[in-house]
């Protein structure tokens, strides 16, 4: 059901962890490769079709070009400046998605009925006629939570959360002073939407342990351990 998918969304490649964009250049063409999913050049505007519900039209929102059939190949661009409902177009840009389990997607080209596929040495999208197709994760556009850099976090309680000021590397909700070093924290974006937490007091990053608390322990600066990676899940307002 197309109704499950955002208005809003990035797509990615799981094989490769990058993101679905647009070329520069007259070709437009649709390709993956971009590490960072806060990048205006793989925001797409996902329409669905007036004909039929099943259908969808796919737009890149930083200069509206719709996604379309090469008229040259079977690679996919995005060229056009409007949408094509007539399925028995070579500039049709409808595509009917088929939802897998989770985020996970197929696209079907309707005018062709082929299955979009990601070319593994280019990374270009194009269609194949005896393709199944490459499965495409989605994410919503609008579920993304883009932090700034320095940040303090206030709890139900009314207090700010804080470095406990001694060796057990822990932090608690009781600060009345979002500016107090104890409470500051230094946020480092990930390019896929992660982001890592540096307390200002303990000058070390949060960590997840083994009996899931947080830890304020963590001196390695590199991304790669996956227990210092958080994912903001926005409610409302500036509530995570």
């Amino acid at each position: 059901m197309t109704t499950a998918l955002p208005r809003l969304a990035v797509l990615k490649v799981p094989t490769t962890n990058t993101y679905v964009h647009r070329t520069d250049g007259d070709v437009g063409s649709v390709v993956d490769g971009e590490i960072d999913i806060f990048s205006e050049l793989v925001k797409l505007e996902i329409e669905r079709s007036q004909a039929a519900s099943t259908r969808v039209h796919l737009r890149f929102c930083f200069n509206n070009k719709y996604w379309q059939k090469s008229a040259d190949n079977d690679s996919i661009v995005a060229k056009s400046n409007k949408p094509e409902e007539d399925a028995t177009s070579p500039s049709c840009t409808l595509f009917q998605p088929t939802l897998q389990s989770g985020d996970k997607l197929y696209l079907t080209h309707v005018q062709t009925g082929w299955r979009v596929m990601v070319n593994s040495s280019t990374g270009a999208l194009y269609l194949d006629k005896n393709g199944v197709g490459t499965s495409l994760a989605w994410v919503g556009w609008e579920s993304l939570v883009k932090l700034p850099s320095h940040v303090a976090f206030k709890g139900n309680n009314e207090q700010y959360l804080k470095a406990y000021d001694g060796d057990a590397y822990y932090l608690q909700f009781g600060s009345t002073d979002p500016n107090n070093n104890l409470s500051g924290h230094l946020v480092t974006l990930v390019p896929d939407g992660h982001v890592r937490l540096y307390s200002n007091f303990f000058k070390r990053f949060w960590r997840r342990d083994s009996s899931n608390w947080i830890k304020v322990d963590s001196s390695d600066v590199t991304a790669n351990n996956k227990e210092t990676l958080f994912w903001p899940v926005k409610f409302e307002g500036n509530m995570i």
